[in-house]
C-alpha cells in the first residue's frame, strides 16, 4: 500500500473514532441530563394507578440541579423602600413598616409581604374584565407595572453587596377593567425560574394606584450548591399522598415546573430553596422542596 493511501486510510480512521466518541459523549451528555421517554412513559403508568393522569408533554425532561440561596432579613431595606414610594412619615410596629405620605400608604412586613394604596384609589369591585392581547398596550403596562417595582427594590438594595443571582420580574394575567384601569400580576425570577413571591396590582391613570403581595426586598448574597431530589422520586410522593387520602379522585396534572421558595430559619435568615411546583387542571397546587423532598404547600 502507498504512503498516499496509507495517509487517507490513517485520516478515514481519525474521523471514525471521532465520530463514534462524540456520539458517545452525546449519549451520555443526554442520559446525564434528560429523562428518556421509557422512564417517563414508567412514571405515568405509575402516577396512573393511583388514578394521576400525567400527559408526557407535560412532564419536564431535563434534569436539575439546582442551588439554595441566602439573603439578608434587612428592616432597613424595608424602610427604604416604603420610603422610596411614599416619602413621609415612618411608622414602625413590630417588623412591619408603615409609611403614610401625599401619595399614599405603604405597608411592609417583615416576612417580605406588602400592601400600596395610592390616595387616589377607591376600588375596582368584583368585575372579572376583559383579558388585554394587544402587544403596545401590554408592553405601556408591564412599563409602568415594572416601574413600580423598580422603584421599591431599587431603593431597598442601594446597599447591598452584589447578588449571587440574577432577579427579575415579568408580568402577566392583564386585564381591563374599566377604561383606563387593569389589573396585572407580577411574577418574580431567580436564575430564570420563577418564585413563590407575586404581585397583585391595578393601573389606573398611568399609574400603579393599588399593589399587594411578596417581593425580595433584598439581593441573594450566598449561593450554596444542594443534592436535589430526581423528579420521580417527588412524583412517587405525590403517588404515596394520594394513596393516603381519603376519598381521594382522579386527577390530572396540567404541569410541573421547578420554582424557588422562600423560608425563613429560627434567626430569622431568609433562604430561597428549589422547589417543584405540581399544578392540577382543578387549580390545586403541591410544591414539595426539592433538597428535603418534604411537601411544603398543599
Amino acid at each position: 500500500m502507498s504512503w498516499k493511501n496509507l495517509t487517507w486510510f490513517a485520516i478515514a480512521v481519525l474521523i471514525i473514532i471521532n465520530s463514534i466518541f462524540a456520539i458517545t459523549v452525546f449519549i451520555d451528555y443526554r442520559n446525564n441530563n434528560y429523562y428518556d421517554a421509557s422512564s417517563i412513559s414508567e412514571i405515568t403508568e405509575i402516577l396512573s394507578s393511583s388514578g394521576i393522569t400525567l400527559d408526557s408533554e407535560n412532564f419536564p425532561t431535563r434534569r436539575v440541579s439546582l442551588p439554595v440561596y441566602n439573603l439578608p432579613n434587612s428592616f432597613y431595606a424595608l424602610g427604604r423602600a416604603a420610603d422610596a414610594l411614599t416619602g413621609e412619615k415612618t411608622e414602625t410596629s413590630g417588623s412591619a413598616y408603615t409609611v403614610e405620605g401625599d401619595s399614599g400608604i405603604f405597608t411592609l412586613n417583615g416576612d417580605f409581604t406588602f400592601e400600596y394604596v395610592d390616595i387616589s384609589y377607591d376600588g375596582i369591585g368584583d368585575e372579572a374584565g376583559e383579558k388585554v392581547t394587544d402587544k403596545a398596550e401590554l408592553k405601556q403596562l408591564s412599563s409602568t407595572a415594572l416601574s413600580f417595582v423598580d422603584a421599591m427594590t431599587a431603593a431597598a438594595n442601594e446597599e447591598s453587596r452584589q447578588s449571587a443571582a440574577d432577579l427579575s420580574y415579568g408580568v402577566d394575567d392583564v386585564y381591563r377593567i374599566d377604561d383606563g384601569v387593569y389589573t396585572a400580576t407580577i411574577y418574580e425570577y431567580i436564575d430564570t425560574y420563577k418564585t413563590v413571591n407575586t404581585i397583585n396590582v391595578v393601573v389606573a391613570a398611568g399609574k400603579v394606584v393599588f399593589a399587594d403581595g411578596s417581593i425580595m426586598f433584598a439581593l441573594p448574597t450566598n449561593k450554596y450548591s444542594a443534592n436535589n431530589y430526581e423528579l420521580f422520586g417527588i412524583l412517587i410522593k405525590e403517588k404515596r399522598y394520594f394513596d393516603s387520602a381519603e376519598n381521594a379522585v382522579p386527577m390530572t396534572i396540567s404541569s410541573i415546573e421547578y420554582i424557588y421558595d422562600m423560608c425563613f430559619d429560627v434567626f430569622d435568615n431568609i433562604y430561597l430553596i428549589p422547589a417543584c411546583a405540581i399544578t392540577y387542571t382543578d387549580g390545586t397546587v403541591h410544591i414539595y422542596d426539592i433538597v428535603s423532598s418534604d411537601l411544603i404547600s398543599e
